[in-house]
This record gives structure tokens, sequence and C-alpha cells, in this order.
């Protein structure tokens, strides 16, 4: 009786509820071991929420049991394969978590059945390559993709191609060495971008075109030496950019690349950059601008960086030096950004360095000159200050040395009378004595 009793439950657990005829089950192959959705999830009705997390998954369950599942949530499994036949019964799904899992490929046209898709989370697992076609059938509704934390090396130029929905994409932590230059292109709402723990040497001028609504752009912690002039054409809603932890050894000026709005967040930290000239038209256009841990040369357009460096408060010092101090090289010695340093002359400055500020906005322009000025007089009194102070230290030195043989000789004399007068006392005190004896 027991057994016919579990035969006859697990018969009944095994049937299509709630299914249409319009919504077939995917056919089970002969060797498919795939679970239950019903046995081996939990189900919660009121948020249409399927959870399957951590169960030691290795396959997709069928949707028995969660075919009216919203949310689908597969991470921390497993699961080594996913394709078409693996999802096409989760017709519902608007987000699905298949993050930390073993990954390592995905068939073209995964998702083409799953037409509600605005949420794909696919965060580390061992994906190396995004094909074109991946996500077709998705085109009109997905907006977030997380393919972070994988091992993609390559990306091919259509694989987003039609997703003009998706907002938010995350290919950091990956192996990416290029990007194809029409890669984003069409993707009008797009708004933050995350490349950064990726092999990207360089970016091709045009890779961003289009992208008017793009806030966000993240480029920190790659192996880029270079920018090329028109990089941020036409993107403008860019608020913030993450350039930190390359190996930049140059930045255009803002116009050059394309600049004509202001920054919340330019960030240029830990590059290469040598010449402060290369930062100094950023100053008026970054609210936040972090530029600390590049070896600049301790020259003329340093001092400006430095007159523009006391003007902020305390606060907003430390910030700019948040994860480093700002310093330059003079030939061996090497300056905080804090000192006062005599630079010779300053001679050289307005006919070599500063006509690249002559396309600048006219606000940072006028900003620029009062700086040079100011640093030009400055220049010359830090250089008379120097002589100055050289001289009172070296006069400070001679007087020291007085000071300290005066006290040793007025010690001397001291010590010699103290013993005169104890010699002259005890010879009268002793004739004194011998004048008494009977």
């Amino acid at each position: 009786m027991d057994m016919f009793y579990l035969f006859a439950m697990s018969k009944i657990f095994m049937m299509p509820i709630g299914l249409t005829d319009s919504v077939p089950l995917p056919q089970r192959n002969s060797n498919e071991t795939a679970p239950i959705c019903r046995e081996v999830c939990e189900y919660d009705n009121w948020y249409q929420r399927a959870r399957c997390e951590k169960r030691m998954l290795d396959k997709i369950p069928l949707p028995p049991g969660c075919e009216s599942a919203i949310i689908l949530e597969l991470q921390g499994n497993n699961i080594t394969y996913v394709d078409t036949g693996s999802l096409s019964g989760y017709r519902n799904v608007r987000t699905l978590d298949i993050s930390n899992n073993e990954i390592s490929k995905l068939e073209p046209e995964t998702f083409v059945n799953m037409a509600n898709l605005k949420n794909v989370l696919f965060s580390n697992n061992q994906l190396l390559d995004i094909q074109n076609g991946t996500f077709s059938g998705t085109e009109n509704h997905l907006q977030r993709l997380y393919l972070n934390g994988n091992q993609i090396s390559k990306v091919n130029e259509h694989t987003f191609s039609g997703c003009y929905a998706i907002v938010t994409l995350y290919l950091n932590n990956n192996q990416l060495e290029f990007l194809p230059a029409t890669l984003f292109c069409g993707l009008y709402n797009m708004q933050y971008i995350n490349l950064t723990m990726n092999h990207l040497t360089h970016i091709a001028a045009h890779t961003f075109n289009g992208l008017i609504n793009l806030r966000f752009l993240y480029l920190a912690y790659n192996k880029i030496s270079w920018l090329p002039n028109g990089l941020f054409t036409g993107l403008q809603s860019l608020a913030e950019v993450e350039l930190s932890h390359n190996a930049l050894l140059y930045i255009p000026s803002p116009d050059s690349l394309g600049v004509h709005n202001t920054f919340q967040l330019f960030d240029v930290s830990h590059n290469n950059l040598t010449e402060t000239g290369n930062i100094l038209p950023y100053l008026t256009i970054a609210e936040r601008f972090h530029f600390e841990g590049n070896p600049y040369i301790c020259d003329c357009d340093f001092l400006l960086l430095q007159k523009w460096y006391y003007n902020k408060s305390d606060t907003e010092r430390r910030n700019y030096a948040r994860t480093g101090p700002v310093l330059c090289h003079m030939d061996s010695l090497v300056f905080n950004i804090d000192v006062v340093i005599a630079v010779t002359s300053c001679g050289a400055v307005s006919s070599t360095r500063f006509p690249r500020f002559t396309s600048m906005h006219e606000a940072s322009l006028t900003e620029v000159l009062v700086l040079k000025s100011a640093v030009s007089t400055s220049g010359a009194s830090l250089n008379n200050d120097s002589k100055m102070q050289s001289i009172t230290q070296f006069a400070d030195k001679i007087f020291g040395v007085t000071v300290y043989f005066a006290v040793i000789l007025t010690l001397y004399l001291a010590l010699w009378t103290a013993k005169s007068v104890q010699s002259i006392v005890l010879q009268k005190g002793y004739d004194f004595r011998k004048g008494m004896v009977p």
C-alpha cells in the first residue's frame, strides 16, 4: 500500500499544472536527469519567486510547479550548461539569477523564449566569450545584464545588437583585451557601463558614439596607455569617468576628447602622467577630480596645480589624495604638493606650454591665466625667498656656534675663578689656625 501511494503521488506531482496547450513543456531526453522545480525549489506565490539557490543542482530544474515565476534564483549551484530548452518553460521570468555557477558557454538564442526577461545575472561563472545572437528574443525588454567575474576574452561585435532597452551593463573582472568599435552601436538607452579590471590596452575613437544617455563609464584597472580624440563626443549626459590604475601617458584636452559638459567625477589617479599641464584643463570641469599617484615633473605647471590646491579646504585636499599623495619629481628628489618648491624660472611657460589652453572654455582659460600670472609672480618671489632663507639659515648657524663657545668660555672662567677663591680661602684659614697655636 505504501509503495502504491508513493508511486501515485509521484505521478500526480509530475503532471504539468497550470499550463495551457500554447506553452508546451520541454521534452526530456532519455538521458536527461534534470529535477522538477517543485521538488527542489521553494516557490513563493506572493512574490512569484522560485528559490533554487544553493541546492547543489547541476542542471536547471524543469518548470512544473514554478511556471508562473517572475523571479528565478539559481545562484550558487553547480550548473555547467544552459541552452534554449533549459529555460523555455519559464516564459514569465523577468529576473534570472544564475550567478556563481560553472557555466562556460552560452548558446545563441539561449533566451529566445523569455520575451519578458529584464534582468540577467550571470556573474562569477566561467564564460569565455559571448556569441552573436546570445540575447535574441530579449531585445525589447532586457535592461540589466551582469556578466562580471567571468573569463570573457572576446565579445563579438553584434553581441548586443538590437538590445535597445539595455540600461546597465557589467563586464568588469574579465579578460577583455579589445572592444569592437560597433559593440554598443544603437544602445541609446545605455546609462551605465563597467569595464574595470580587464586587459584593455586602448579604446577605439567611436566605441561610445551615440550613447546619449550614458552617465557612468568605468575603465579603471586596465592597461590603457592613450585616449583617442573624440572618445566622448556626443556623450552629453556623461557624469562620471573612472580611468584610474591604467598606463596613461597623456590626456588630450577636453575639447579634443569631445567633453562639453561638467563631470561629477573624473579620475586619472595612478597612471603614468608626468606633465601636469595635461590635467590642468580638467580642474574646472570636474566637481570631483582625482589625480594622485602619478609621477609628475616639478615644473611651472605643477606650481599652477599647487596654487589651485592651496585654495581648497582641508576636507577637499584629503579627498584629492584619498588613495595616495600628490608628488612631483625633480632629479632624484621627490616633493609633496604641500611643500613649497622653488622653480628657478617660469619664463618658458607662456611660449611653450600655455598655447594648449587656447581651446578651453572661456571661464577655464581666464582662471588658468590668472593662476599663471600669480605663479609667475610667486615664482620670482619664491626664488628670492629661497635665497633669503639660505642667508638666514647661515646666520642662524653662525650665531648658534658663537653662543655655544661663549657659554663654554663663561663656564670655564667661572670654574677657574671658583678654584682660585677656594685656594685663597683655604690658605688664609690655615694661617689663622697656625697663629692660634700656643
